[in-house]
């Protein structure tokens, strides 16, 4: 049984697991490679946006072998898909859709684009949306003074979030 968790540089920050519990043989070795690379290419974004220090390998081993039914590996455990991003120990929704963010509290009209106030029962959101819906300016209300750009793709269907530093 192997769990991977991977420590940043920040103490704050802590860890995170790289998923779920796996049950594996020592002849899934390749696949477990190829679960580590593939899990690793898909949260790349909050691992460059925060230095990793280490990775740690959690191990149990028991004698026998894992049947094809108990060995998780082989399943997606993905229940949910992921719905938001962890930035500076908020999470943030992954999207362009104003009802995603919360309960829409007020729209205005501007000259060029639509100004929205959106609750989420803890943050309060101003979401400036231009007229053609290209592009969202997002702004969370309050101490944070977090901002970010998310703009639709050009290349058909996603978008793309200016964050801090960093493009996603």
């Amino acid at each position: 049984m192997l769990m991977i968790k991977v420590v940043f540089n920040e103490e704050t920050l802590g860890y995170r697991t790289m998923g779920h519990l796996r049950r594996v043989n020592f002849t899934d070795k390749e696949m477990f490679i190829e679960y580590i690379i593939d899990n690793l290419g898909l949260v790349t974004e909050s691992y460059t946006e925060n230095p990793v220090n280490k990775i740690i390998f959690t191990y149990i081993i028991k004698d026998g072998l894992s049947t094809d039914k108990d060995r998780a590996l082989l399943q997606d455990l993905s229940d949910k898909s992921v719905t938001t991003q962890r930035f500076n120990n908020m999470n943030i929704p992954i999207s362009m859709n104003i009802n995603d963010y919360g309960t829409i509290r007020s729209k205005t009209e501007m000259e060029g684009f639509i100004r929205y106030i959106v609750s989420d029962n803890r943050r309060v959101y101003e979401i400036d949306v231009t007229l053609n819906e290209e592009t969202n300016n997002v702004s969370i209300l309050g101490p944070s003074d977090l901002k970010w750009t998310d703009r639709k793709s050009s290349e058909g269907e996603g978008f793309i979030r200016s964050l801090g530093k960093s493009t996603y």
